[in-house]
């Protein structure tokens, strides 16, 4: 049986994106050395030496998981939110459906999720969908999608969504619930009418 990562506490919370973006950071090696300044509070060193790794291997899996860590030290660590989404927009540019280009997009999405920017997170959310729609980054980008579409008030949409979410998905966990959501929203919108 298939199983996808958990949906961030049923469709919140930011746990996930740590985790995905943690996992991206290698232990061996200039990144393993970066991540243990970046550990240590050296955010500075760490930067630089991830940007080395960048510098070194352009165009590689290596310098778009270093470009990763760089955004993630620059809105968490150094908050610098402008910074942070330019490094993972580049990371989405370079790569849009290699593992580090669905992260980084994901982080954007949440970033304006967070930030209650809803129609700029569901677009970053549909970019990864459309990326890579069976990868679970992109699962979990669709029910991201469909709850910026659920608060910015397009429920149209976001009943589409889920109902496209429970169908690709059908054997998760999350399908369960991205259908309830998706009979609430038809009930909604059958009260409007």
């Amino acid at each position: 049986m298939k199983r996808c990562l958990p949906v961030a506490a049923k469709f919140g919370g930011g746990g996930l994106l740590v985790a995905a973006l943690s996992s991206w950071i290698a232990c061996g090696g200039a990144a393993g050395q970066a991540a243990k300044l970046a550990d240590a509070g050296d955010f500075h060193q760490a930067l630089a030496s991830y940007e080395q790794t960048v510098a070194e291997k352009p165009g590689t899996a290596d310098a778009r998981e270093a470009q990763l860590a760089i955004a993630q030290i620059q809105m968490s660590d150094l908050s610098d939110p402008v910074a942070g989404l330019a490094t993972y927009q580049s990371v989405v540019d370079a790569a849009p459906d290699s593992d580090e280009g669905l992260a980084a997009g994901y982080a954007i999405g949440v970033h304006h999720f967070g930030a209650e920017e809803y129609t700029l997170a569901a677009a970053a959310f549909q970019a990864v969908v459309q990326a890579d729609p069976t990868s679970e980054t992109a699962a979990e980008a669709q029910i991201r999608l469909a709850m910026s579409q659920e608060r910015s008030n397009d429920l149209e949409a976001a009943q589409l969504t889920y109902g496209a979410y429970s169908q690709l998905h059908s054997d998760t966990d999350a399908a369960l619930m991205a259908i309830e959501k998706r009979a609430q929203l038809l009930d909604q919108l059958g009260k409007k009418s």
